[in-house]
């Protein structure tokens, strides 16, 4: 499977690009059978929209990943709407805001699963069975969305 992971900044103000995102992305490459690319929006804050549409074409993932902290979350949610509305894609999303408040992510209508805590092998998990079309119950680390009811593993 291929994921494409959203550095989602679209406040205009500049930060480094997340590290667990460029940590994911690596782990995905090297060390499973998936593949990853990363999509950038730091730069992108005026026509993100455009940006995310050419890069979702061109790379066409089949699951999207994105890392959220509690400041940016309002961006976290207007990505994952703008994707929700024009494809059907996974949404995961991981770092420390979804794994604090893991219901509050969860109940965030355009996102599928939440990764809690570090998330190489659960993601690695998550995207071998997503592939297989496997149920998410009892995948430690990923609580998720299946048949409208929310599987919540352990941690």
């Amino acid at each position: 499977m291929k994921i494409q992971f959203i550095n989602g900044l679209l406040g205009g103000d500049f930060s480094a690009l997340d590290i667990s995102l460029t940590n994911l992305a690596t782990y995905v490459d090297e060390r499973t059978k998936h593949s990853a690319s990363i999509l950038d929006l730091t730069f992108h804050t005026k026509h993100w929209k455009k940006h995310l549409h050419e890069n979702i074409k061109k790379e066409k993932p089949d699951v999207i990943g994105m890392s959220c902290n509690k400041m940016y979350m309002q961006y976290t949610k207007k990505i994952a709407q703008e994707i929700k509305n024009n494809y059907d894609i996974p949404i995961v999303v991981g770092g420390y805001h979804a794994s604090m408040y893991p219901h509050e992510t969860l109940n965030i209508p355009d996102i599928n699963a939440v990764c809690i805590g570090d998330g190489e092998f659960a993601l690695t998990e998550y995207l071998n069975r997503l592939e297989k079309g496997k149920t998410m119950k009892n995948l430690t680390g990923i609580w998720a969305k299946e048949k409208n009811k929310i599987i919540k593993n352990k941690i």
